[in-house]
Formats: structure tokens, sequence, C-alpha cells
């Protein structure tokens, strides 16, 4: 009787009341949710998951774990304990879940602060690398930019680190020697002798210094009513430290190359005068006598210097004057080509150049005129046979006349070469094919010329 009571509990315990149809309660007695959702299969097969279920909760997780950019947490429909996961159930705890939030807040945070920091001035993250702050400069360095004044230790610590071979860093050198050399902290002695120990040459270091006088002058005189002063100045310090121009300056320069050097740097007055190019031009000009001309270009240069580089303007106005009126007339200019082509024999080619071009411009059928002007310059010995041969074989000046004048006296400069040439001693028993092939060489140099028009 008793047992009777509890029926209602008994019959659902063992598979419950099946009259009853209340199938909610064993649901949820095996697994099932008390939810509105009824399961409509027979109550044998009630007890498995559906497919489409299984395939819903796999998709689930896998889009969960994706989401947290997780790679390492495998998907699988059975869970560690062996049972069916729950449907709805999250994947990680509520305590992994804020982890991983403040873990992305902090990396977020992190991230935005090394953004930051990049326009801030903040240390710069690994993949940057160091940031190299700028080199700080030397006093040298410095007073050059600023084109201040330097001192002796300056200039001899910082020349060595200077290509004087640069334009601008030579430009910048020579601004501040100059304002050094003005205010008297350095002397023109320091100056040179620190030059010439970096330079690495005699003639950059000249420059140099060239540069540096030009400069000083151009402190004094920054107009054409002080450039006098400027002048001053520079000769002034000169004949301070007792230095000529030619000690300072020259080096290894002829006479006529020194000239126009000093003529380019704008120091041509530190020789005293004129040059002696610009005083023969206007002796000529002027047509003064040829020994008033010689006198002049002595007193100006000097009896010993090269002003070779003249001799063509020299050679043009005598040879004007000869091939239209008389050759005995180079008698009287003699001395003074002479003194043109002193130090340096094979200008006298502008002379050969000069008779060619003026005969053929005159008088190009009277064939003896030409070659009586080439024996009067060889017996005055302003021609020898070395210098008639380069005046023969040369190809780069473009004087109108060469082929005719050189047909013309191609017999005298054949003479001439045979008077100077040197006598050999013959071995009897040389080879003969050896003096056929020799003799055949002779001819080929010797013989007349053929000109293909």
């Amino acid at each position: 009787g008793g047992g009777g009571g509890g029926g209602g509990y008994s019959s659902s315990r063992f598979g419950g009341d099946r009259d009853r149809g209340d199938s909610s309660y064993s649901s949820s007695r095996w697994g099932g949710g008390r939810s509105s959702y009824r399961d409509e299969r027979p109550a044998h097969l009630r007890r498995f998951r559906k497919q489409t279920d299984e395939q819903s909760d796999s998709l689930q997780n896998r889009n969960t774990f994706g989401a947290l950019g997780s790679q390492d947490v495998r998907t699988n429909d059975i869970n560690s304990l062996g049972r069916a996961p729950v449907r709805g159930a999250p994947i990680s705890s509520s305590s992994e879940q804020v982890k991983g939030k403040e873990g992305q807040s902090e990396d977020g945070s992190r991230r935005q602060g090394g953004s930051a920091g990049k326009g801030a001035g903040s240390t710069p993250s690994k993949g940057q690398g160091p940031q190299v702050a700028n080199k700080k400069k030397t006093a040298f360095e410095q007073a050059l930019e600023d084109g201040e004044t330097l001192s002796n230790k300056q200039l001899k610590n910082g020349l060595k680190k200077l290509d004087l071979n640069d334009a601008d860093t030579e430009a910048k050198l020579s601004i501040s020697l100059a304002k050094s050399l003005k205010e008297k902290k350095l002397s023109l002695s320091q100056v040179q002798e620190n030059l010439l120990k970096v330079a690495d040459s005699e003639g950059i270091a000249i420059r140099v210094l060239a540069n540096t006088l030009s400069k000083l002058k151009g402190i004094e005189g920054n107009d054409d009513d002080d450039e006098q002063k400027g002048e001053e100045v520079v000769s002034g310090l000169l004949e301070e430290e007792k230095f000529t121009v030619e000690q300072l300056l020259k080096g290894k320069k002829t006479g006529a190359e020194f000239n126009e050097f000093l003529k380019k740097v704008g120091l041509e007055f530190l020789k005293g005068g004129a040059d002696s190019g610009s005083l023969i031009e206007a002796a000529l000009e002027e047509d003064q006598k040829p020994e008033e001309i010689l006198d002049a270009i002595n007193s100006v240069v000097g009896e010993d210097e090269d002003v070779s580089a003249h001799t063509r303007i020299v050679a043009n106005y005598v040879a004007k004057k000869v091939i239209s009126s008389n050759v005995k007339l180079l008698d009287q200019y003699h001395p003074l080509l002479a003194r043109c082509i002193k130090g340096n024999p094979m200008a006298a080619v502008q002379i050969c150049f000069a008779l060619q071009g003026e005969w053929f411009a005159q008088k190009p059928k009277e064939k003896q005129l030409i070659i009586t002007a080439f024996k009067k310059i060889h017996e005055l010995k302003l021609c020898d046979h070395e210098e008639f041969y380069a005046w023969q074989t040369d190809r780069k000046e473009k004087t109108k006349g060469k082929q005719k004048a050189l047909l013309a006296v191609f017999k005298f400069l054949s003479e001439v070469k045979a008077k100077n040439k040197p006598i050999e001693d013959f071995d009897e028993d040389e080879d003969e094919d050896q003096n056929e092939d020799q003799d055949e060489d002779e001819f080929d140099a010797d013989a007349q010329p053929h000109f293909i028009k």
C-alpha cells in the first residue's frame, strides 16, 4: 500500500509513465534541458544527438577560437572528459576571457604608445634601430662654415682633414685665411708652411695661397674706389714679411705662365707694372722699333724670364713686314725674335707658321720668296732641323698654305736634315738583307710628299 503512494515517481524512475506523456522530466533526467525544444523522435533514439547539432557545435567552436586568435586549440566534438560539449557553453572561463581582453588592451596601448613615441622623440622600437645624433662640428669646421678667423693650431690640425681639391672647401678656407691675415691671427709664412705640408702638390698649395691673397684684396676693396686700397694691403703684407711674389706664387711656372696665373687670380699688380703680353701688343700697335720693344720687355719681366707665349704675336707682325717688303728685314727683328724664343727653342715653330701664312696670303706664287725666308731664319739660328721637322709634321695648327709651302721648301729641308744627320759606323759583316731594309726605311722617310686632293 505504501508503494502505491509513490507510484508516479517510481514509474518515472523506471522509464516513466508512458500514459502520462510527461516527457519533460524524463528528458531532464537523461541530459535534456528544460526548454521549449521538443524532440519528436522515438524514445529509444532520443539519447543520441542529431548530426546537424554536432555540425553546429563544431562550427561554433571553430569561430570562437578563430575570433580569439588561437592556433593551438583543437576544436573536437568530445571534450577531455569524454563527454559531448554542452550546447551554448563558453569555450573558456570568464577569468580567461577577461585576462585575454586585458592582454589585448595592454598590447594595443603599447602599440599606440610606440607609434606616438616616434613623433615625440621616445625610444625607438626594437625593429627601428638606433637613432644617430648629428655629429658635433669642431671649432675649425665651424670657423670655416661661419667665415671666421683661425689660429695656427686650428689650421695645423684642421687642414689634415680637408680636401683642397674641392672648390667649395677651398673657397671657405680662403675666406677664413684672408680674415686671419687681416686681423694678424696668422702670418703669411704660417699659412704657406701649413699648406705646403698637407697639399698633394706645390701647385695646389700655391693656388690656395693665391686665392687667399685675392680674397684679402677683396675684403679691403669692395668696390672700384677701394680696389687700390686692397692692392696696397696685399703688397704691404708681402713687403712686411719680406716675400716676393715670385717666391710665394711662381713655383715651377714659366714667366709667361706665371703672368697669366697672376692675371687670372687678380694679382697682376704684384708684378709692379703691366704684363709683358699687354706691353708687347701695345708696342706693336704703335709700330715701335724692334729695340724699343725689346727694352720694354726686359724692363718688365727681366732678361731671363720666359716670354715664349708671345712669340706668335711678334712673329705675325714681323712676317707681315718681311713678306710685303724684304726678307732682309729679318736681320733687324732678329734680336726681338731671339728674345721671344729664349728658354724655349721649339717656340720657333711659330715663326715658320707666321711666314707660311703671310706668304700664302700675299704672294703664294713666288716660291723662291718662302724658300729665301726659311733659309734666312736658319742662317740667323732661329730655326734648326728640329724646329723645321716639328713644323713639317705638325697637324694641329690650321694656318693656311701649309701644303704649298711644304712643297716649295721640301728640298731645302732635306738638305738641312742631311747636314745634321749623325754619322754612323757600319759593320762590313752586317747582313745585306738588314741593310736593304734600312735603306728602304730611310727612302720612305725622305721621300717627297704627295698630297691627295
